[in-house]
């Protein structure tokens, strides 16, 4: 066996590990994948009234958008309904309506964080 034999035996040797790890790699993250998958799917499986009670809070959501579209230019509601979800309402017509409305909730979140209260 000469030199050239030895170093190509010895590159095949190295690609075969290289290959291992990489389908073990491979291996563990779609193992990993399929397991935050399975978990998100079982997170998000609802009853038939829990879909019926969604659609009412977000029927009753768009209604109170529309209220308060008629008093305030932009604005955002954060808050929980009766159920304990999460309900985020956010208007803003322009970009510029965007950038105020979320400096004005940056500084009114440093406000209650600096225990200054709101107004």
């Amino acid at each position: 066996m000469n030199d050239t034999d030895n170093i190509d035996s010895e590159n095949i040797d190295k690609k075969k590990k290289l290959d291992d790890k990489s389908k073990a790699l491979s291996d563990f993250i779609n193992k990993t994948i399929k397991k935050q998958f399975e978990k998100e799917i079982k997170k998000e499986t609802i009853s038939p009234q829990e879909l019926i009670e969604r659609k009412q809070v977000q029927k009753d959501v768009n209604v109170l958008n529309s209220v308060i579209e008629e008093y305030l230019q932009s604005f955002m509601i954060i808050g929980f309904d009766i159920q304990g979800r999460k309900i985020t309402l956010f208007h803003a017509k322009t970009e510029m309506e965007r950038d105020a409305l979320l400096e004005h909730l940056r500084s009114t979140v440093m406000r209650v964080i600096m225990n200054e209260g709101l107004g």
